[in-house]
């Protein structure tokens, strides 16, 4: 009998081919809750029926999983069927198995621009490390990379005369843009590599990475994830911001200040690195103050412009009543003038 760690492995090194590695890492982990399942199920996953399948739904309820992270679990367990069943070792098609609905709590809200201003100022340049954690905020928020795409740049990618760079897109492997940024970025990047060159002259370590990670105990080295979402969680802290605040707001944050600013959504999509325009417009958050402006600007203002328009057009009301009865007591008075002549 295949075990299922097997399959689950076999499935895993199939999307390597083709997905980042930390893709991959993400599917391994939302995986592990289905072998759990299928060991309490005593089931081989290709033995498995739609009963069983629409069943890890109530299961991964049951545990008490947030509904975004159920819907991650259940779209991996989806494109793991898929690729079953293209194989021909299932039967049932991927499209039975249930889809998870939408989750409308955003799990990284977006970086506000005046946020973004204080975390900036933050930071004091005067310090390499304080100096690296400002260009990053910087870059994050006027590129729109995702962590790990930034993460994986090297100073060799970033061009400072055209303030532009060319980025691996995190979630296909081998998919690549250009991404673009300020002059105040530029001059934040331009800083940064300098000190950086000289933290790694002194150390010797040959690093190409555009961003290391450095203390006194050990050598430079490519700084991680947990590192920049560290820097973040301070951030919040220092300035006593409940919200959410992840690397990954500042993705947010730029999608909404495009759509704010009126780009047009295909070139927003392309910067954004989005196969789908579908995905561009889930990033676009907006809140309840943008829809109420948006109606005062168009419909209220259009309303208020027929009636002053109608207004001025004509007089008061009480002015037309009165010309109305004058007009009448005229026709009145015309047409008793007519039979007195008809009569007589």
């Amino acid at each position: 009998m295949i075990d299922n760690d097997k399959i689950i492995d076999s499935f895993l090194v199939w999307l390597g081919g083709s997905r980042s590695p930390a893709t991959v890492s993400s599917y391994k982990f939302a995986l592990y809750s289905l072998t759990k399942y299928l060991n309490e199920l005593g089931k081989v996953l290709t033995d498995c029926d739609i009963d069983d399948l629409s069943r890890y739904h109530i299961w991964l309820e049951n545990r008490g999983l947030r509904g975004g992270t159920r819907a991650l679990y259940i779209t991996s367990l989806r494109t793991l069927w898929k690729w079953l069943y293209r194989q021909g070792k299932v039967k049932i098609n991927d499209d039975l198995i249930p889809v998870p609905q939408g989750v409308e709590k955003e799990s990284h809200p977006f970086l506000e621009p005046h946020e973004y201003k204080a975390i900036l100022n933050l930071y004091d340049e005067m310090y390499p490390k304080e100096l690296r954690d400002k260009t990053i905020v910087a870059f994050l928020y006027n590129t729109g990379l995702r962590l790990g795409e930034m993460l994986n740049l090297n100073v060799d990618d970033i061009d400072l005369n055209q303030r532009k760079a060319v980025a691996k897109t995190f979630k296909c492997k081998y998919h690549k843009r250009e991404v673009y940024w300020d002059d105040e970025t530029n001059r934040l990047l331009a800083r940064w590599i300098e000190v950086r060159e000289r933290i790694l002259g002194r150390k010797d370590s040959g690093s190409e990475a555009l961003f290391i990670s450095f203390n006194t105990a050990t050598e430079p080295k490519r700084m991680d994830r947990s590192a920049v979402q560290k820097t973040f969680r301070a951030a919040r802290a220092k300035l006593g911001i409940e919200k959410r605040i992840t690397p990954h707001s500042c993705r947010h944050g730029f999608a909404s200040l495009g759509v704010k600013r009126n780009v047009n959504l295909r070139y927003l999509q392309v910067m954004m690195g989005h196969a789908n325009i579908r995905s561009t417009t889930i990033y676009m958050g907006y809140k309840n103050t943008d829809v109420e402006h948006e109606y005062r600007k168009v419909f209220e203002a259009s309303f208020d412009a027929s009636v002053d328009k109608k207004q001025s057009a004509s007089e008061p009301v009480g002015n037309i009543l009165e010309q109305s009865y004058v007009q009448a007591r005229k026709i009145a008075a015309e047409s008793a003038n007519r039979e007195k002549m008809f009569i007589g």
